[in-house]
């Protein structure tokens, strides 16, 4: 293992595997993996969220991925990073209408919409927060 995976693994070890960074981008460790998280927006009197999502399998491809030189390279990462992984097809989106979620994927010029139970390809790309939250109604019947 390298030094700056020990020194991360270390980090969020301090902060009981859960670190908020200034621009409130999230990193939680569990079972070997690590997620980040961004809200992108939050309308909690509407119960609606949108916000970007990653999953690593392995502390070196997140390193890799955000190209993390020392610890105070995890404060620099912003929800932009992520939006960038989300166009590249290697983030998601997710969008909570009430109590549903659903996770949004890009594939090529396609979508891919992720529920708890299955994956499902939509034509064209989802860009703007309405689109995200008129699907998400749509996809669970709330309209």
């Amino acid at each position: 293992m390298k030094r700056i995976e020990k020194e991360i693994i270390h980090f969020l070890e301090i902060c009981h595997d859960c670190y908020t960074n200034p621009h409130n981008v999230d990193f939680v460790t569990e079972d070997d993996c690590i997620y980040t998280t961004s809200w992108w927006i939050q309308r909690l009197k509407l119960h609606i969220s949108i916000g970007g999502y990653m999953e690593h399998k392995t502390m070196e491809a997140f390193i890799t991925d955000f190209n993390i030189t020392n610890v105070k390279d995890l404060g620099k990462i912003t929800h932009e990073h992520l939006m960038e992984f989300y166009l590249e097809g290697k983030a998601c989106l997710f969008c909570y209408v009430e109590d549903y979620c659903l996770f949004y994927k890009k594939k090529d010029d396609k979508m891919v919409v992720i529920d708890d139970t299955l994956e499902v390809e939509i034509p064209g790309i989802l860009s703007k927060p309405s689109e995200f939250i008129s699907h998400t109604r749509n996809y669970f019947g709330l309209v």
